[in-house]
């Protein structure tokens, strides 16, 4: 990690996380996957609500299949791109 100054630092999720290369491609995965589901169910112009009721599922799991692995987007886990980290 590479400090940028007034206790910033600058690195890949990976090295933030301490993460091995296998455990970095699933978290990867993870994320392509979610992107990939989110951007079909757009592209069929499709709700959450209506698309969950297409799986046979609830619209709040569905939101939440479709968010998870944003939110380790939003904690840092970039899949390796260099993001400002307070530490």
């Amino acid at each position: 990690m590479k400090d940028i100054g007034k206790g910033w630092v600058e690195g890949s999720a990976q090295e933030f996380l301490g993460l091995s290369d296998a455990e970095a491609a699933y978290v990867e995965a993870k994320v392509a996957l979610t992107r990939a589901v989110r951007e079909r169910r757009l592209a069929l112009g499709l709700s959450l609500a209506s698309m969950a009721k297409a799986l046979g599922t609830s619209q709040s799991r569905f939101s939440f299949i479709e968010k998870t692995p944003y939110l380790l987007v939003n904690f840092g886990a970039r899949g390796g791109t260099r993001t400002p980290t307070r530490v």
